[in-house]
Parts: structure tokens; C-alpha cells; sequence
């Protein structure tokens, strides 16, 4: 007896070529409108559903799965071997062509979040050498009442699991402010920056302290040479139904 699947295959296409972008990408499916991973199958008879968060092996620029009969409507996040990244929101099995501009230099990598109970997970999402991250937006779709969130890197050269947000919180839903506030105080002062180190360079401030606080912005290159800047988090002990997505801003840097 057969499995009833959907077969759903998208090719990279190089918008000013009009041609083929053969290159590796990994990806992430998601259900419809929600961060939650979809259930996908690595071929229609496949009696196992895929483990990992991100597809692995395209190397060709093809991303091939299937799906239940009944999904017919998905999210997927994908990230290039060149740095590009792309959303896609409510496509459908009709859809084939995904067209990159390889002249834009700057793209949003979405990455979805669940809760994970203080485990450092990999997102499956790995920057490439020489790519610039510039910002990272946190956006809680699920609260989870007291329980925070880190997300960092864990790579051999760029290892620190909490260098893009660190203990934000993902107790109210929206986008997280992650840059601090202004207080008023004897002095006023600057608190509460849940930026990484590799997002800002920040010190909180207090009531009555001789420091006041402050943050400065940055950026972060990933070095040309390092391959396996894997993008991970971990929620705080406790967490058990926290859903959400981060959003990384990447550049390719024209030199």
C-alpha cells in the first residue's frame, strides 16, 4: 500500500542569467503562517519523516520533498552557500522557479524557533565566510511567562551561543526591543540591551550608580576562511511552548 503524498520541487533560478543557480542551500519548512516545522518526507514512499531541522545534500540548487496529501501550503526559509536568503510565505506544490538577484547584496534570513528547555539547538543555518551580519530582529509568536531565549554561533572561530541575543525575553508577544531604555533616575540612566557582543557593545546602567549606560551598534564579518558558523539558541530552563522566529540581516560585501 502507498503513501497518499505531495511532491513539492523548487530550482534556484539566477534572475539576470534567466538560467539555473546551481549552488548548495539548506532550508527550513514550516507549516503555513507559523514557525512550527512542517513534517517532511524524503521521497513519496519514505516511510520516515525527515529529522533534521534543515535539509542537507543540494548541492545543485533543487530543493526536492513531500508532503501528507493535505498540506497544501507551506513556509520555506533557505540560505545559499553564497549568503543569499530567501522567504518563502504560503507557497503552494504550483510553484517551481525561485528567482535570486545576485546584485542585491543584502537579504533577511528567517530562522524559526521552538522551545527547547535550556538544549542549545542548531538551526541547521550556517553563515558563510565573509558574510556580514548586520542585525538580528526577534519576534515571539508563542509567550512562554517568564522564560528567555539566547542565540549565538558555535563555530570554530566565531563560538559564542549567545553573541547575537542574549537572555532576551520571550515572555510577551511581537518583535523584542533588544537595544535597552531610558530610565528615568537620579541620574537617568540606559538599561535592559539584550543584543549579543556581536551585535553591540553595551554596558547596562543603574539607579544611583556613577554609570549611566550606553550602546553602540556593530556588526559582525564572519572570517573568509570559516565554514561552520552554525547559527543555534537555547531557551531558558523551563521553557515548553515558546514559538517565534529570528531574522538576520545579511550583506555580501562587494570586495
Amino acid at each position: 500500500m502507498g503513501f497518499n503524498r505531495t511532491e513539492w520541487f523548487f530550482f534556484l533560478k539566477d534572475f539576470l542569467a534567466q538560467d539555473h543557480y546551481k549552488v548548495a542551500s539548506r532550508y527550513a519548512v514550516m507549516a503555513a503562517n507559523s514557525p512550527v516545522l512542517a513534517t517532511i518526507y524524503a521521497g513519496k514512499e519514505d516511510g520516515s519523516a525527515v529529522t533534521d531541522r534543515s535539509s542537507a545534500g543540494n548541492s545543485n540548487g533543487a530543493i526536492r520533498f513531500w508532503t501528507d496529501s493535505s498540506v497544501t501550503s507551506l513556509d520555506i526559509s533557505i540560505l545559499t552557500a553564497n549568503g543569499e536568503a530567501i522567504f518563502l510565505k504560503g507557497v503552494t506544490p504550483s510553484v517551481h522557479g525561485i528567482y535570486i538577484n545576485r546584485q542585491i547584496l543584502t537579504s533577511q534570513l528567517v530562522i524559526p524557533l521552538l522551545f527547547n528547555n535550556n538544549v542549545e539547538t542548531d538551526t541547521g543555518f550556517t553563515v558563510p565566510g565573509g558574510i556580514l551580519m548586520q542585525d538580528i530582529l526577534l519576534s515571539v509568536e508563542t509567550l512562554d511567562a517568564g522564560e528567555t531565549i539566547d542565540i549565538g554561533l558555535d563555530g570554530s572561530t566565531t563560538n559564542d551561543p549567545n553573541g547575537l541575543i542574549a537572555a532576551a525575553s520571550i515572555a510577551t508577544a511581537g518583535y523584542v526591543h533588544l537595544g535597552g531604555t531610558i530610565n528615568g533616575g537620579s541620574p537617568d540612566y540606559f538599561d535592559g540591551v539584550v543584543y549579543g557582543v556581536l551585535m553591540a557593545n553595551f554596558i547596562n546602567g543603574a539607579e544611583g550608580a556613577n554609570t549611566v549606560g550606553g550602546v553602540v551598534k556593530l556588526s559582525s564579518l564572519i572570517p573568509a576562511a570559516e565554514t561552520d558558523a552554525n547559527i543555534t539558541y537555547t531557551c531558558s530552563a523551563g521553557s515548553d511552548v515558546f514559538t517565534g522566529y529570528a531574522v538576520l540581516i545579511l550583506t555580501k560585501l562587494p570586495l
